[in-house]
């Protein structure tokens, strides 16, 4: 699995912030996972390294903690921080803080994705937690506040202030041999009276310190509301919407597609979105296919959850770009031929074309593409490297300055794996090409068929040298041509061969020596071949010229014979 966008939502949301009791030393953290592709990766267990830093995005580490948490249907991880011993101890009021994350996406400890954020606010929770509670029922403005050790709060009261020994003032002024107050260390302006009205605590010297509001236990996922589709054209629209994240940091996107399937995704030009009111969202897409119906919604992701607005549609407009698809022939196991035909350019000159392929409907040329020059009119484009007993979806496409668009969509299926001895395209499989062989193509399968039994024939034309025939693999097609032209004898090997029809293909030839002998090795497969001896293509080299090759299938082996004389005839085609 490549995973490669660790995306962070709403970093943290404190699991209670309040000014009294006992807060849970605990941090909810969230967040959605991608993969390269930008897929959500869902329903997956992940490993994450959980560390806190101080100071600064390098800075030391106080505190770290390890978890195998599991994504869940819409890719979101969901964890608290906080359980490992130490996390108590951290003085949140001590400089600035970082959190960092670490994420191996096997679910081991190999972290390979990384990110560090800062702690912007500091755990008010956690800060106050050796801080005793007010009971501020029935305070007055002016009253002073004491401690009561039995409710564990400071209360409203009075308190009468106990004498203050001079033997217990350090550093007294030199001279000084008792306490007086005209000394001037201190006077009634010396003593503070604390005092409390709403969320504001007062001195009596001036001064105050607001206390932050109750931070509300109830935490919403963002509220959202599509609007409709804008700057409508032929290969692009904007979508639009609301969405109000509810006070939390919230990532939108707009899904998008052929049917309520959707299938496309993509992110707000505003994202992320925070506070409390109503943002305003967009983003233009493109690629799309004129005159085409589509469908769209908002997804928006906080801590909390997932929204998705309703569903709207809308439609792009025609575009004067005309392209149709041609149905597809020459279909191998791993290869066919297509292509199409552009009538007009739309206005504008066509920089590319070609057709794009994929084992699912309405392919793009995000998909497998050929690229077929370009201009206006008809263009063949080869399809290869494709997978046998498999269906393909074809489109051609054309790219002018306004866009890309499609032609018509049309499917076929790669053939089932060829093998020796196989029927296949008019006669049956007697050889495929190995690495050695000229012709040999990694990307595809070609070989040699082999016709039925043609019976038997001279090999023609005794007293007359030929010349330019080969013994070679790969040149029974040029040697039974050669053959054809020079010699005028009806009804002799190669002319069998070369007028033959079978199955639909008059392609058929003479093999030479070298191809006959790799037929004879797959002899038993193939059948039928008996222990005939057969003509082959190859004129002898030596002299006289009245001979040529035959293969003898007794034994493999290959004889000269003189050409007056009759034998076994098998024509072969190339595939």
């Amino acid at each position: 699995m490549d995973l490669s966008t660790l995306l962070l939502l709403s970093t943290f949301a404190f699991s209670l912030l309040t000014v009294s009791g006992q807060s849970p030393q605990k941090m909810s953290y969230q967040a959605v996972v991608r993969n390269s592709s930008d897929a959500l990766v869902t329903n997956t267990q992940v490993g994450m390294q959980i560390s806190i830093l101080q100071g600064s995005a390098s800075g030391t580490v106080v505190y770290t903690e390890t978890q195998t948490p599991t994504t869940n249907a819409n890719g979101l991880v969901s964890i608290e921080i906080g359980g490992g011993a130490g996390f108590s101890t951290i003085n949140w009021t001590s400089g600035s803080y970082f959190i960092k994350t670490e994420m191996d996406p096997t679910g081991g400890n190999n972290y390979t994705i990384s990110g560090v954020s800062q702690l912007l606010s500091v755990p008010y929770a956690f800060a106050t937690e050796t801080v005793k509670g007010i009971n501020v029922n029935g305070a007055q403005n002016g009253e002073v506040l004491i401690y009561n050790s039995t409710s564990a709060k400071f209360e409203p009261g009075t308190n009468t202030p106990s004498p203050v020994e001079w033997s217990n003032i350090h550093d007294r002024p030199t001279g000084i041999s008792a306490f007086d107050n005209d000394a001037g260390y201190l006077t009634a302006s010396n003593y503070q009276v604390l005092s409390m009205s709403n969320d504001t605590v007062f001195l009596t010297n001036g001064g105050f310190v607001k206390l932050p509001a109750i931070y509300s236990a109830t935490l919403l996922p963002p509220n959202v509301n599509l609007q409709a589709a804008t700057d409508l054209q032929a290969f692009s629209a904007k979508l639009n919407g609301i969405v109000n994240p509810n006070g939390l940091s919230s990532n939108v996107f707009f899904e998008w597609g052929t049917t309520q399937s959707y299938g496309n995704i993509a992110l707000a030009n505003e994202n992320p979105v925070t506070g409390n009111s109503d943002v305003e969202v967009s983003v233009t897409i493109n690629n799309l296919q004129p005159n085409t119906m589509y469908y769209f919604r908002i997804k928006a992701i906080n801590a909390v959850d997932v929204s998705f607005s309703n569903h709207m549609i809308f439609n792009t407009l025609a575009s004067t770009l005309q392209i149709t698809t041609l149905n597809s022939s020459s279909i191998t196991s791993s290869t066919a031929v297509s292509g199409g035909n552009i009538t007009n350019d739309g206005g504008s000159s066509i920089i590319a074309r070609g057709v794009c392929w994929s084992t699912n409907p309405n392919p793009t040329i995000s998909d497998n593409l050929t690229i077929d020059g370009m201009g206006t009119g008809n263009f063949l484009s080869n399809l290869t490297g494709l997978i046998a007993s498999t269906t393909y979806y074809v489109r051609a496409y054309a790219t002018n300055n306004t866009g890309t668009a499609y032609g018509n969509e049309i499917n076929f299926s790669t053939i089932a794996p060829i093998s020796i001895g196989q029927n296949y395209q008019g006669g049956i499989i007697a050889y495929i090409l190995q690495a050695s062989d000229l012709g040999y193509n990694a990307d595809t399968t070609h070989g040699l068929i082999i016709s039925n039994d043609l019976g038997s024939a001279l090999w023609g034309c005794s007293g007359t040298v030929i010349g330019g025939t080969s013994y070679a693999f790969g040149s029974g097609s040029a040697n039974t041509a050669a053959i054809v032209a020079l010699c005028s004898t009806p009804y002799i090997a190669a002319r069998l061969c070369d007028n033959l029809t079978q199955g639909g293909y008059n392609d058929w030839y003479l093999p030479s020596n070298e191809e006959f002998v790799k037929i004879y090795l797959n002899r038993v497969a193939i059948g039928g071949l008996g222990n005939n001896v057969y003509w082959t293509s190859s004129e002898y080299y030596g002299s006289p010229s009245s001979r040529a090759m035959q293969i003898l299938f007794t034994t493999g082996g290959v004889a000269t014979q003189t050409k007056d004389v009759t034998a076994s005839i098998r024509a072969v085609r190339s595939f």
